[in-house]
């Protein structure tokens, strides 16, 4: 396994708390190399939440996540992602603003 895999395991909510154990065994990404999380991803992860696999928290701490960290390319998806670290300025992370996030996701 490599850290480009380990990253993407994160962001996909596959074992994240064993991908970031195993982070610090290799070397960052260039900016260059950086994961691509883009629209499908994203779809992914606000289904996740409306199928209650992931709670509200579990929402806000990814895309701080993935807004910060620069091993991530989030550029297609940057809104998005804003609205979900910051979502008091969407009224909140509940199901009427993730369906609609997800709708104009699509």
């Amino acid at each position: 396994m490599d850290r480009r895999t380990l990253l993407k395991k994160i962001v996909l909510f596959d074992k994240p708390e064993e991908a970031f154990c195993e982070l610090g065994n290799f070397a960052r990404l260039s900016k260059e190399d950086a994961l691509l999380v883009d629209k499908n991803i994203l779809c992914d992860v606000l289904t996740l939440y409306l199928n209650q696999q992931i709670t509200d928290e579990d929402l806000k701490d990814w895309a701080a996540f993935v807004e910060c960290n620069d091993e991530i390319n989030c550029t297609l998806i940057e809104d998005f992602i804003f609205a979900l670290a910051n979502n008091e300025m969407i009224g909140g992370i509940n199901s009427n603003s993730i369906v609609l996030m997800l709708t104009l996701c699509k």
